[in-house]
């Protein structure tokens, strides 16, 4: 569930430089008395920019726009930039929503940024201060950047201005947007007990029973992705202009937009469901699995019945957990998974490290959990739950051939790197500075830590490592734990798709810590012979056992991917914080920030320490509660 900002919050928008603001402007001309026509100096929902297209002010100063590489950013006339995002990689888009979202989305579909306006006439405008402002009708919301002049009025539309036009796509064969069994074309539904199945029969799109929307495997049950019910009635509609709505009465719970030419949603053979126009797919999920470019033909007939399941429990809307709760110790019996890997493939740069390495691998059903009472667990159980992501957390950023080289001194030894890092690269607040650079090839990855810029194209760190994404992430890394920040990370892209398919990197006090790391970590913090006084070594893993009902707790589709991570993978202490403390990437969406922190409260009180986690015996060995995860892409 994405927390939209209300109109007179004061809330930070992710840490790239934008503040929400509530100001009256001057009316808006329009013509029909409603909303503000389409000028060349906005977007208005439905409208997208792509590569090489941008929105120019009134007075011709300033555009926005999103550039070679997927950056977005605010330039002069000469060429200046006033700010820069990105980059979001090659066939980029950048979209005002009808919902009012703009978002910055990769050519898969996934959602590298994004920012709500709200309210009856959303749109996107570019000022004649150089400043891009979302407004409702008259109100302007947020503006970028924050160092330029606030609350200039939003000018009035000059009528006949050219509004921004998109590059013609490719016209499919009538075959494509003809119904198939493995997909919807427009005007088609889904309501309970009904779905779509993948031309190979191995993955579902439904709707189910009790109202819940999934991708499933038909072999063994198990959800690669998993929208909660709305409420009775829920349904999935895809629409002629190609919006897919899932949503009970007015109650819309999520949505996609792609486009009006033949559009058609596909569940594909590698388990990933798909959203085109014209031939060019334009969103994707779940995240884990790269999405293909176009769209083919199905041969199969049309949309059949899903088989009634068993019911589930209906999620309870108030439930807040005990301190202690006690979880019945007989776990629940898992399905068998398949030997192979899931089919498809991962990128490194978006979740890092081979599908045998102990990140990805599921907890089995050998795992042996303490109860609450138990020294450690009610050790880890004694602190405050927090998530971490704009400040003490990690920024990370992906460099592409064109940014700049730059160095990297090491303060403590005098060694320089160069490597790629691009513009406008900063560290997440807080003095840790966790930042890291992953390189133009996708694998090659820097660890910095206190990193901090000292010129242009110049900076300084007390700490470098680089890490090989494909490999295990166990050689070393920039936490005390001496293994890689790059795993256990919450990312931006996982966060928006709901789905969390990796352990959970843990900070917790040295009121907290015990002398000794264990497996998987090397190391500790040097001042730990006189702060350590806790019962969790560092290493020492946790998860909430599977007897806990994550559906009887009352979790957002955001609380219940964060719940079933700590469930299937669970988590693993690997830094001293001063909270008990996840970790969220800078770039992570900051309204879903706050609903992880709200389930964190409702899910910490169910972790236990899993006692038997070593590394000939991983997550306690046995049945792993999820299959292994699609190999990397070489």
């Amino acid at each position: 569930m994405h927390t939209r900002i209300r109109p007179i919050a004061l809330v930070a928008i992710l840490a790239v430089g934008i503040a929400t603001v509530a100001v009256t402007a001057p009316a808006i001309a329009d013509a029909s008395g409603a909303c503000a026509p389409q000028s060349s100096d906005r977007l208005v929902p439905g409208q997208t920019l792509e590569v090489g297209q941008k929105i120019t002010s009134q007075n011709g100063a300033y555009t926005f726009g999103i550039e070679a590489g997927g950056t977005i950013a605010i330039r002069t006339s000469a060429g200046g930039a006033l700010w820069k995002h990105g980059a979001a990689g090659t066939d980029s888009t950048l979209t005002l929503t009808t919902p009012g979202d703009l978002e910055l989305r990769t050519a898969s579909g996934a959602v590298r940024w994004r920012s709500a306006v709200t309210g009856a006439c959303p749109a996107v405008v570019v000022l004649n201060d150089g400043r891009v402002v979302g407004a409702d009708g008259t109100a302007e919301r947020w503006s970028i950047p924050v160092k330029r002049a606030k609350n200039a009025t939003v000018p009035v539309v000059v009528a006949g201005t050219p509004t921004p036009s998109a590059t013609p796509l490719p016209v499919l064969s009538a075959t494509t947007c003809t119904a198939r069994a493995d997909r919807l074309v427009a005007g088609q539904s889904l309501t309970a007990g009904k779905g779509i199945t993948s031309a190979n029969g191995r993955y579902r799109f439904a709707v189910a029973t009790d109202g819940a929307l999934a991708i499933t495997s038909t072999s063994t049950g198990n959800a690669l992705w998993r929208k909660a019910s709305p409420g009775a009635g829920a349904a999935v509609k895809l629409a002629t202009d190609g919006t897919l709505t899932y949503a009970s009465g007015s109650a819309v719970a999520w949505t996609q937009s792609s486009g009006s030419a033949c559009p058609v949603v596909v569940v594909r053979d590698d388990g990933r469901v798909t959203g085109a126009a014209g031939g060019k797919v334009l969103w994707s999920i779940p995240s884990t699995i790269p999405a293909p470019d176009v769209v083919t033909p199905a041969p199969t007939p049309t949309p059949t019945t899903t088989p009634t399941p068993t019911p589930t429990p209906t999620p309870t809307a108030t439930a807040t957990p005990k301190p202690t709760p006690a979880p019945t110790p007989t776990p629940t019996p898992v399905p068998v998974p398949p030997s192979k890997p899931t089919p498809g493939t991962r990128v490194a740069a978006l979740h890092p490290f081979a599908s045998s390495a102990f990140w990805n691998t599921a907890i089995g059903s050998g795992a042996k959990y303490e109860s609450a009472s138990s020294k450690a667990t009610a050790n880890f159980l004694s602190g405050k739950p927090n998530i971490n992501s704009s400040m003490w957390s990690y920024a990370i950023y992906k460099a592409k051939s064109s940014d700049p080289q730059a160095t990297v001194t090491n303060t403590n030894n005098g060694q320089v790197f160069t490597l790629r890092i691009p513009a406008g690269t900063v560290a997440t607040g807080g003095t840790d500075m966790h930042t890291g650079v992953i390189q133009p090839d996708g694998y090659t990855a820097y660890e910095f830590y206190k990193f901090k810029p000292v010129g242009t194209n110049k900076y300084e760190t007390t700490r470098v490592v680089v890490t090989d994404l494909r490999g295990d992430g166990l050689a070393n890394g920039s936490r005390a734990s001496s293994i890689s920040f790059y795993g256990g990370m919450i990312r931006a892209e996982e966060l928006a798709n709901h789905s969390i398919q990796h352990t959970i990197g843990i900070g917790v006090p040295a009121s907290m810590l015990k002398l000794g790391p264990v497996w998987p970590a090397r190391t500790q913090d040097t001042a730990a012979p006189t702060t350590y006084v806790g019962q969790l070594p560092m290493g020492s893993m946790l998860a909430i056992p599977p007897s806990v009902d994550l559906n009887s707790l009352g979790l957002t589709d955001d609380g219940l991917a964060l719940g079933r991570a700590l469930q299937d993978y669970g988590g693993h202490v690997l830094i001293q914080s001063g909270t008990v403390a996840l970790y969220c990437e800078q770039n992570c969406d900051q309204p879903q920030v706050k609903e992880l922190w709200a389930a964190w409260q409702v899910l910490y009180p169910y972790m236990r320490v899993v006692t038997n986690n070593t590394a000939d015996n991983v997550g306690g060995g046995g049945t792993r509660r999820q299959p292994p995860l699609p190999e990397l892409q070489q």
